[in-house]
């Protein structure tokens, strides 16, 4: 099988590429495979191949993200084990950021295990470098996120840089002193579950209402189901204008956590914030 960048095309994944695309993620990671073929046959996700002559070396893509200005996550990237190497995973992210420039996205993030399985250390410690040689950043990392001793950690990489002459949200949410305005929405904490890939750690869902909406009892009931389901950690994000969530949950003991910056738009960040249950 060559090895050399000449020899191999960069091109959107067909229905035909599927099944080996799956079968370079499989080798990458087990759990994997299942949730991307779901993802690539939906369409949610916009995955590309990297080709040779005798088919498929490499797979990577990215997953729009809902709600936001030109966001997106990168999706899964895996290389055929007889070819990964650091170089490879370089040229592979680097044809995915040209392709995701051209389509007008303005910010793609990713995440890694702080654990690879065994199996594939080599080859996630080769994707970190990958990571980090293409432009990606730490925006935050969370300890024990898929079970304990396992973290995760969160990159983002800007693909345009902001428009100085277009105020950013941040701007656009003050008010004609200069103080932040906020957001006095009523918020309604709707769901919790357990995160998919983790073990015991899940998030607290919630949706803008009518004032005065979910109080902190409200909270505190979630967290006690989450107890009673065995759960270890419970995770929310909000962005930097809702106000309201990020009071109720900073008076019900969740932890900052981290921020991903300008993840909505520039200027609207993600925050993160953790409740460890006991």
């Amino acid at each position: 099988m060559p090895d050399d960048n000449n020899t191999l095309s960069f091109q959107e994944m067909s229905e035909q590429d599927i099944p080996a695309a799956i079968d370079l993620i499989r080798k990458a990671d087990p759990q994997d495979a299942a949730a991307a073929e779901e993802s690539f046959r939906s369409g949610r996700s916009l995955p590309f191949v990297l080709a040779d002559p005798d088919g498929v070396v490499g797979v990577t893509g990215i997953t729009p993200i809902e709600d936001t200005d030109a966001s997106a996550w990168l999706s899964w990237t895996a290389i055929h084990p007889d070819l990964a190497s650091e170089e490879l995973i370089t040229h592979l992210l680097n044809q995915l950021h040209e392709q995701a420039q051209i389509a007008g996205y303005r910010k793609l993030f990713a995440t890694e295990t702080t654990m690879p399985p065994p199996h594939s250390a080599s080859y996630h410690r080769m994707l970190t470098a990958a990571l980090r040689g293409t432009g990606y950043q730490i925006e935050t990392t969370h300890n024990d996120y898929y079970q304990p001793g396992e973290g995760v950690v969160y990159y983002g990489l800007r693909l345009r840089d902001p428009d100085n002459t277009t105020p950013t949200h941040q701007d656009n949410q003050k008010d004609d002193r200069g103080d932040d305005r906020g957001d006095n929405r009523g918020v309604q904490f709707t769901d919790s579950d357990e995160i998919p890939e983790c073990d015991d750690t899940y998030y607290l869902d919630w949706q803008y209402t009518e004032p005065p909406g979910s109080t902190h009892k409200d909270i505190e009931r979630w967290i006690k189901k989450v107890r009673k389901w065995k759960g270890r950690l419970l995770l929310l994000s909000a962005p930097t204008d809702a106000k309201r969530v990020r009071e109720l949950v900073r008076d019900c003991g969740f932890n900052e956590a981290g921020t991903l910056k300008d993840f909505y738009a520039d200027g609207l960040h993600e925050h993160h914030y953790i409740y460890p249950i006991q």
